[in-house]
């Protein structure tokens, strides 16, 4: 079953300084189809999540690394936070995103009153993950078509920069549904 909503706002999960609802709103703004309507899957893929956790499990090391132009940058995770992250991964299987974790706009309408029909990006998401006093931040965030049969989805690190969460280190990447 999927949740479905238009807005961006999560509601009541301010616990950890305006925590995940400001890094999952700043996450789907940045990263969902801008204008389309979105569909949060309400559970967690199992052979996604194995998919992202070999690759914080399999790199001893704990050093990850972003070389993109401009965006060069890298971070040693500690032994305790790569566990944290191990973890807060392996528990979010059995978390469910409830209806009332998402804020229901009405529908949009156009000048006329008729209703727009908007392309549906469905999103696999989990929790974020604080670390080193909530200044990053680790998420799966994915993009589907069609439940999780085609589709993309990132493990990585996202650190506040001008006040907006930015994918500023990744861990890993998926794509599937490729032939």
């Amino acid at each position: 079953m999927i949740v479905i909503f238009r807005g961006l706002v999560l509601l009541g999960q301010e616990n950890r300084v305006n925590s995940s609802g400001n890094v999952l709103d700043h996450i789907i703004a940045k990263r969902a189809n801008a204008g389309g309507e979105i569909e949060i899957i309400e559970k967690p893929v199992a052979k996604i999540i194995d998919y992202h956790l070999a690759k914080i499990i399999h790199t001893k090391d704990r050093v990850f690394v972003n070389n993109d132009e401009g965006k060069k940058a890298s971070i040693k995770l500690t032994e305790k936070e790569r566990d944290s992250i191990i973890s807060a991964l392996r528990r979010e299987l059995k978390l469910f995103w409830k209806p009332n974790d998402f804020h229901y706009p009405l529908a949009g309408t156009n000048k006329d009153g008729y209703l727009i029909h908007k392309r549906i990006t469905r999103l696999l998401l989990t929790h974020p993950i604080f670390l080193r006093n909530n200044e990053i931040t680790v998420v799966l965030f994915g993009t589907y078509n069609t439940n999780t049969t085609y589709g993309h989805s990132d493990l990585a690190i996202y650190k506040k920069m001008k006040d907006v969460w930015t994918m500023w280190i990744p861990i890993s990447s998926r794509t599937d549904g490729e032939k």
